[in-house]
Parts: C-alpha cells; structure tokens; sequence
C-alpha cells in the first residue's frame, strides 16, 4: 500500500502529466532555488514518508530514485494549455529529461510525486511514457497552482 488513508480523495491527485508538443502560449516564468529539496518523486512501499502539503496524507517515495530541482531547466505557470486550464510547465535539462523517460516507463498506470521542501504538492498518474523533457502538469481549477507557486518561491 502506497498510502496510508485510502480515502481521502482530492481533485489534486487526479491530475495527469501532459507531453508539451509545441512552446506554451501564455506562460510566466517562476523564480525557485535549484537548492530547495523536492523534485519528482515515485512512489515505493518501503520508502521514505512524506505528507501531502494540504493534508494528512502520507505517501512513501523512493528517496533514492528522484529527479531534483537541480536537473530543472525552468519551471512556468501555463495559463493557457490544452486543456484550458492551469498548469506548471516543466523543462528539464538533459540529464532530468533522460531520467524521467526512464521513470514514466517503468511507473506506467502509477502515480509520480512532485515534492516540493519535503512535501507532496501533487501526484500525477502516468498515462504514458514521456521521452522529452518538456512537462505540463495540468493543475485543474481547484486554485491549488498559486498555493504551489508560492511555495516554488519561497
């Protein structure tokens, strides 16, 4: 078991990871610390705890497989996706984007976490294999995107 409560539902958790397949029309660039603890994140039954940001949640994430903030590019508030709604668009640099096409292949069908100072700030499912390094991560319309950018900044 991933998770320790089942049963807390959020519109959060729901959220999906996009393949961005051209440059995002209405994004604004968010300054964060390459330094600051977090990244992405999968999931392990024997890992290391951490509570979800807005909840008492807790999920177990393997500490030893992750992508860190270093291995970000940028990361941009998308107003205007596909979808239309909000979201986070990911680059990652070379490095991040090879380790995440090799985590989306093998987390297919699962949740990866995007942890943000040690706190799980969303949990997409893994619809399918991603090989760029180029993300959006839809954050639907739940105004979960500006708790998240706030603590980005910090």
């Amino acid at each position: 078991m991933y998770r320790l409560n089942r049963t807390i539902i959020k519109t959060a958790i729901f959220l999906s990871f996009i393949t961005v397949s051209c440059a995002a029309s209405d994004s604004e660039s968010i300054d964060f610390d390459k330094n600051k603890a977090g990244g992405l994140y999968e999931m392990s039954q024997t890992g290391e705890q951490f509570e979800d940001y807005n909840s008492t949640e807790i999920y177990y994430l393997n500490d030893q497989s992750h992508i860190s903030f270093k291995n970000f590019e940028s990361i941009s508030r998308q107003e205007d996706n596909d979808y239309g709604s909000e979201g986070l668009l990911l680059e990652l640099d070379p490095i991040g984007a090879s380790l995440f096409s090799e985590m989306t292949n093998r987390n297919l069908g699962r949740q990866l976490c995007f942890v943000i100072n040690d706190k799980v700030v969303a949990a997409p499912f893994v619809n399918s294999a991603i090989d760029e390094g180029s993300i959006v991560m839809d954050m639907g319309a739940d105004g979960s995107l500006e708790d998240i950018i706030k603590l980005l900044e910090q």
